[in-house]
């Protein structure tokens, strides 16, 4: 089987969404399924008058022989003259609704939840990729439960941490610098405890770089904190192994795969209940804090300073990582929507 992958901007972008679609291409790739990436303009889901009319021309140019994968990031933001050219047998891909990114004006964010429940009701299928989103669309988007599967991110299995070996325990965080990732309330629970040893780095980049670096500089705390940037994922893989303890601060994620690629390394982890992916996750597996709280995530970190406290929660992270889904799996659910429409 052959199918059409619209996914807007460069399918290389460091992001989780991302990462999520040039996994699974490979993946159905090795069940000898090609989903064929076509590259739809970068500014979805804000496309402008020249993105819409280069959209309506990709839209008509599709064979319309086969099933089409749209990424959400795109398909939410389709207008009428988009819909009315869509080809048949299409299948959504949602990473999470666009309504529910932090930081959106009240007025775009309805804009944007019209828009996706619009185009969702074109869809012949549905993926999503955790439950609570699908129950978000039935919810709140009219869809009903029966087009919609659950593809949860896959994961790689992933020798243990070994730990920074240093005085001072380093703490990680990996994602966008975006408001909706919660860096600053993690920059502000730190500030609370300049009494202990630790540092932090923070691997990704994005818009609230020069912020956050001013926010970091303000609380005094620019000789502890560490933006590296994007990196490739060989320093990736070696920033996990030497980390102490994981930290997702994240305000909300349709799922949060780091924190997933964190537990599959047994580190010890911190997530807020905007995470997911924590649902999926068995109890006491990762240390779970209220989002956009600092006062919680303060006194959760300074407990997992504690060198016997942060063990005891590794070891909990070790055994959750035998039971985290792969990637063939993620594949085989999208590959088995994509034939069910096809």
């Amino acid at each position: 089987m052959r199918a059409s992958f619209l996914i807007p901007g460069n399918l290389e972008r460091k992001t989780g969404g991302y990462g999520y679609d040039r996994r699974v291409i490979l993946e159905a790739m090795a069940q000898g399924v090609t989903l064929a990436p076509v590259a739809l303009p970068a500014r979805f889901p804000f496309p402008n008058e020249t993105d819409r009319a280069e959209t309506v021309r990709i839209l008509k140019a599709i064979v319309n022989d086969a099933p089409v994968l749209i990424d959400g990031l795109a398909f939410g933001a389709f207008d009428d003259a988009m819909l009315d050219v869509m080809p048949d047998r299409v299948v959504a891909l949602v990473h999470h609704p666009l309504a529910y990114e932090n930081g959106l004006a009240p007025d775009v964010a309805q804009r944007l939840k019209v828009s996706e429940r619009a185009a969702l009701a074109c869809a012949d299928a549905v993926i999503v990729t955790s439950a609570a989103t699908r129950d978000i669309l039935v919810d709140d988007y009219a869809m009903p439960a029966d087009k919609i599967a659950v593809a949860l991110p896959g994961t790689d299995e992933a020798a243990f941490a070994h730990g920074s070996g240093e005085d001072a325990p380093v703490l990680i965080g990996v994602g966008s610098l975006t408001p909706r990732k919660g860096w600053s309330v993690l920059i502000e629970a730190l500030a609370s405890l300049t009494h202990q040893n630790w540092r932090l780095i923070i691997a990704g980049d994005g818009p609230e770089r020069d912020a956050l670096q001013s926010h970091v500089a303000s609380r005094g705390l620019s000789q502890r904190v560490t933006f590296l940037g994007e990196i490739d994922d060989t320093a990736l893989a070696g920033l996990y192994d030497r980390a102490d303890l994981f930290i997702l601060p994240s305000l909300y994620e349709g799922f949060g795969m780091v924190l997933t690629e964190a537990v599959a390394r047994g580190l010890p982890c911190i997530a807020t209940d905007g995470v997911v992916a924590t649902q999926h996750l068995p109890h006491g597996a990762v240390r779970v804090v209220a989002a956009n709280d600092s006062a919680d995530l303060s006194a959760s970190i300074h407990n997992l300073l504690d060198d016997e406290e942060r063990n005891a929660l590794a070891a909990q992270a070790r055994a959750a990582a035998a039971d985290l889904q792969r990637w063939t799996q993620t594949a085989k659910i999208i590959i088995e929507t994509l034939r069910s429409v096809a």
